[in-house]
């Protein structure tokens, strides 16, 4: 998947985004047909020279409201009702959903399009104050989806309260019946609303925590900020499976409509630099609930023994054990390259570096950094390695 980074209205270079992306800042007037775009790979230009994006939409057409025939009395309504009412059950949830859908992401846009600056990885906010706070009911929607069979239910009863009216002639009973049905379509509507969470909206919400964790990472650290000024605290972030004590709900885990894996823990790391020592601050947090865990260290610049990165796939483990033995059975009967191309094996697209600085000591300070942030952070990664190495040699000379 190509990345891109454009140049806002003030000049600042922001990204990066995908293709999607860019299409929805075109139709919040973001980015117009002369916004200078660079791709990840260094190729510069401008955004209308991407085919199509600016193309005129085609009209949305427009649903006909269904109108009720006319009937002479209130209990031929109920039955004519009644008879298209068991049709209507059944498709219910199918009708609603896109709909609801539509309207939710549409909803969702506009409140991101209020953020014209994104939140980068290595950025904080200018007080670094815990201003940011976690939605833990959106949260929990996106990791444990509401079911909908429970308002399916509610309806086919309602469907057959209306039966019974025509039946037996009872108008009340039909009231009673049109009323459960509505209830359960309103339902299935808030079921599907609920359930509509956006990958990128648990993206920003974790980035945007993460970005304000610098008051409460010094306060840990017992440190000062005047005393960090050799370079910009450097702050990394990714979802992690490790397990937070006390928290009351598991690890649960979701791949998302990019094909990416993401877990209901995060965990952000902050490097500071003083004069003489480098400190660390990390922070695992749920997404569900008010859980986390704080871990702080500390070394003079004389103990770095190294600093490196490595890369690494993020999976789930049960489902990764599950996948292999899968994979087992049907190599011993299909070859390999015919299982990728019918799409039985896929490989993981859930990828991350891990950068890792180590001390003479043997102990080690680490942090997840999400791959598609790779690029924005290795600016900041070289920066930390000239400071080390320069620390060093003036301590060695």
């Amino acid at each position: 998947m190509t990345h891109f980074f454009y140049t806002d209205a003030n000049g600042q270079r922001q990204g990066p985004i995908d293709q999607q992306g860019i299409k929805k800042l075109v139709t919040h007037g973001i980015i117009g047909p002369n916004t200078p775009l660079e791709t990840g790979t260094g190729h510069k230009g401008v955004a209308g020279q991407i085919p199509g994006l600016f193309a005129a939409m085609p009209p949305q057409p427009v649903q006909p409201v269904p109108v009720p025939p006319s009937a002479p009395s209130l209990v031929e309504q109920l039955g004519t009702a009644a008879k298209k009412g068991m049709e209507k059950a059944k498709d219910a949830y199918q009708q609603a959903a896109p709909h609801v859908a539509a309207a939710v992401s549409a909803a969702s846009e506009k409140m991101k399009s209020s953020l014209v600056s994104p939140v980068t990885e290595n950025s904080f906010d200018s007080s670094g104050a815990i201003s940011y706070k976690l939605d833990y009911k959106r949260n929990k929607n996106y990791f444990i989806p509401k079911s909908g069979c429970l308002p399916i239910i509610v309806i086919l009863f309602g469907v057959i309260l209306l039966m019974s009216a025509y039946n037996h002639s009872s108008p009340m009973v039909g009231i009673v019946g049109l009323g459960i049905l509505a209830l359960g379509i309103l339902w299935i509507v808030k079921t599907v609303q609920a359930n509509s969470t956006a990958d990128a909206e648990i993206d920003y919400a974790c980035q945007a925590y993460a970005n304000n964790l610098k008051s409460s990472a010094l306060e840990k650290l017992g440190i000062d900020e005047d005393q960090t000024r050799e370079i910009e605290p450097i702050l990394f972030g990714f979802y992690c499976s490790d397990e937070i004590p006390g928290a009351m709900y598991p690890v649960r885990y979701k791949i998302g409509k990019d094909d990416r894996l993401r877990f209901s823990n995060y965990r952000a790391a902050i490097f500071f630099f003083s004069s003489d020592q480098v400190y660390y601050y990390s922070r695992t947090f749920s997404l569900l609930e008010d859980e986390k865990l704080e871990t702080t260290d500390e070394c003079f610049y004389g103990d770095v023994v190294s600093v490196c990165t490595a890369s690494g796939i993020l999976t789930d483990l049960e489902t990764e054990k599950n996948k292999k033995t899968l994979v087992k059975v049907l190599l011993a009967f299909i070859p390999l390259d015919l299982l990728i191309r019918l799409g039985l094996i896929t490989k993981p697209q859930t990828r991350f570096e891990i950068f890792t600085l180590t001390t003479s000591g043997g102990t080690t300070m680490s942090a997840l950094i999400a791959d598609i942030n790779i690029a924005s952070t290795e600016r900041s990664i070289e920066g930390m390695k000239s400071v080390i190495r320069s620390k060093k040699q003036q301590l060695q000379s």
